[in-house]
């Protein structure tokens, strides 16, 4: 992975696996923050108005990430302490916290994540929507828009096929979010967001995660611009009102067209005739929280379905 892997636990010094080229940005702005949240294996620091999130490499790199191996994440995270305070030392290149603990970024391998237009078959897109399709309904994956099975069903049903179905009382309120995203002029953006925009528990809200999903799969596609824009005008006026910190970070990378690597595994996989692989895409995105990665692939879906239900609106 590019990166020194002996640890110097007794001074407390970590060596991070992988940072994404987002952060040098972030740092190059702002110099001091605070350890802004903690979680059971990661935690996010704040600089300035971004978060920086901090865990293990293997479970994948934010587009604010660092990524760590487990031993030194697991050091590091019982070392610190919630509302501690972090410097960012250029010359040495780590963050030194007021603990003593500090984390260095000089050895770490830079991960891009911008998600940018691919050429696609459109035989094989679709091969791929319906096998995912598929796979969810055999594994009865969990999503937080369902609560019952037959809701399950449906809302699959609806993604596979060019039915809706009036049954699921969003069912509309997914076609107005895929109209903003095909350019409708006869609908309010905000009142399609503020819909979407925080709906759901957790810390990235299941309407976050399928609005994120769908600019992914809009990204790849080349049909990005509209909601895209939509969402960065939305997310920097009325943001933080509307969602948690965590899902505001990811829907402004989202607006600028950065996302998780297994997101952008997934994206990827989807483009390409190789079972293995999307099996293994749809299988890590499953393991993503209780339904984020459940939400996040069928905002994927949504996103190819979006492309092939495109119309004109006036």
């Amino acid at each position: 992975m590019g990166y020194t892997p002996n640890q110097n636990f007794h001074t407390r010094q970590v060596n991070a696996a992988s940072v994404s080229d987002c952060v040098d940005q972030i740092l190059q702005r702002q110099r001091s923050g605070m350890v802004h949240s903690v979680f059971d294996s990661s935690f996010n620091l704040v600089f300035g108005k971004r978060l920086i999130h901090i865990g293990v490499y293997t479970n994948g790199v934010a587009p604010f990430g660092i990524g760590l191996d487990r031993q030194a994440s697991r050091h590091l995270r019982r070392s610190i302490q919630q509302a501690e305070r972090v410097v960012w030392n250029t010359e040495a290149q780590a963050f030194m916290f007021a603990s003593g603990a500090s984390l260095t970024l000089g050895h770490a391998t830079r991960t891009n994540h911008l998600l940018q237009p691919k050429p696609f078959d459109e035989q094989v897109l679709t091969d791929n929507l319906r096998f995912a399709v598929g796979k969810m309904l055999e594994e009865n994956w969990q999503t937080g828009l369902t609560q019952t099975e037959e809701e399950h069903q449906l809302f699959m049903r609806y993604i596979q096929t060019s039915l809706s179905s009036r049954q699921l009382s969003f069912i509309g309120k997914l076609n107005d979010l895929r109209r903003l995203a095909n350019g409708s002029k006869t609908i309010v953006p905000d009142d399609v967001l503020d819909y979407w925009i925080g709906r759901g528990l957790g810390l990235t809200p299941s309407g976050d995660d399928i609005v994120t999903g769908m600019c992914a799969m809009l990204s790849v596609l080349g049909l990005s611009s509209t909601l895209q824009e939509r969402l960065h005008d939305y997310v920097f006026q009325k943001g933080m009102e509307r969602t948690t910190p965590v899902g505001y970070e990811y829907l402004w990378y989202a607006a600028l067209q950065q996302y998780h690597t297994h997101v952008l595994d997934m994206c990827n996989a989807m483009l390409e005739s190789d079972d293995e692989r999307l099996v293994a895409a749809l299988q890590t995105m499953k393991t993503i929280g209780h339904t984020s990665g459940a939400d996040t692939v069928s905002g994927i879906l949504l996103g190819i379905k979006s492309r092939q239900l495109m119309e004109s609106y006036d």
